[in-house]
């Protein structure tokens, strides 16, 4: 049974973080998940956080801090797959970006034996369907809606932010009078409104559970004295700014759509942040190779794939440079 009829406000979620070797499902996976259930406007539980040694050498670890070592000893995601299906049992998915998520974890659950598609939310649309804001990262959204976030590129710090975004999009929704998710759906035609006709997943926890390996249980340790986080060395913040200007560009990219809006404000990180041509060059060179990793998966690229191909690559050039310049 779809989800159009029932309560959207009252509903109840699985927000799920993942983090990856990189962008495309294609050739990378996931080293990292966590899930929040979020059932109606106030409760809040965290249910499942666990590192994922993804058999391969770990890769992006400049984003998300993740090595070799860390995932040694962690569980495959065949390991963890019937956990993480248990997660999302009943619920609809909820995630930022929902269609990078979605199509990691579609794609692993697939290799797993378990189904693929179940409903699901962006909150990075959601607030302007909601006329709550315009499409953010992360961590703009965050910072708009007044949200704490110790760690970015930690799933569970990043699930814990998506949680306390949702609710207060929850919040916005009855505000308006969204009542189901059939209303949420026809306020602006969003791609994944698409999975509301779709079933929720219904898989039982799994006995004996296996063993997980988490980052999230050992949080950055304070400064004694100081109020807040401590201060970032000028190398670390650098990466941070490398990071911010990455997460903005794969928030920017995701509706293949670049505004003059997120032009200046992806311009304005690089001056901020000083970034040099290179990092800028490697950023694009990331995102525009997730696309054809993606869409060389079946060894053919058809002519809406070109299209979109194309369309990123006038993008990443609107900003300054794209491959192949």
């Amino acid at each position: 049974m779809s989800v159009l009829n029932e309560s959207f406000p009252n509903g109840r979620f699985a927000v799920i973080d993942l983090e990856t070797t990189g962008l495309s499902p294609a050739v990378d996976r996931i080293v990292e998940v966590s899930v929040f259930h979020v059932d109606g406007p106030n409760q809040v539980r965290h249910v499942l956080d666990t590192l994922v040694n993804p058999r391969r050498r770990v890769s992006g670890t400049e984003v998300h801090g993740i090595t070799d070592d860390d995932v040694q000893l962690a569980p495959t995601f065949a390991d963890v797959a019937p956990l993480i299906a248990s997660a999302l049992s009943g619920r609809v998915m909820v995630a930022h970006n929902v269609y990078f998520d979605a199509r990691f974890l579609s794609n692993e659950l697939q290799l797993s034996g378990l189904p693929g598609e179940f409903p699901h939310v962006c909150t990075m649309y959601l607030a302007p369907m909601l006329d709550a804001g315009e499409k953010r990262s992360l961590d703009d959204a965050c910072r708009e809606h007044g949200i704490s976030r110790d760690r970015a590129h930690c799933a569970a710090d990043d699930a814990r932010a998506s949680s306390q975004l949702l609710l207060r999009l929850l919040t916005r929704s009855s505000e308006l009078g969204v009542s189901t998710y059939g209303d949420l759906a026809k306020r602006k035609k969003y791609k994944f409104v698409e999975s509301f006709g779709l079933t929720p997943m219904d898989v039982p926890e799994p006995s004996p559970r296996p063993n997980l390996l988490s980052r999230s249980s050992s949080p950055p340790t304070p400064v004694r004295g100081t109020v807040g986080p401590p201060p970032m060395d000028p190398e670390a913040e650098h990466r941070h700014w490398v990071r911010r200007y990455y997460d903005a560009l794969v928030t920017a990219i995701a509706d293949l759509e670049l505004t003059d809006a997120e032009a200046n404000a992806l311009q304005q990180i690089a001056r901020q942040g000083n970034l040099r041509p290179s990092e800028i060059r490697a950023a694009h060179g990331r995102v525009y190779a997730a696309f054809i990793n993606q869409y060389l998966n079946d060894a053919l690229i058809d002519e809406e794939e070109q299209w979109v191909l194309a369309n990123v690559w006038a993008s990443l050039k609107r900003l300054g440079w794209a491959p192949g310049q």
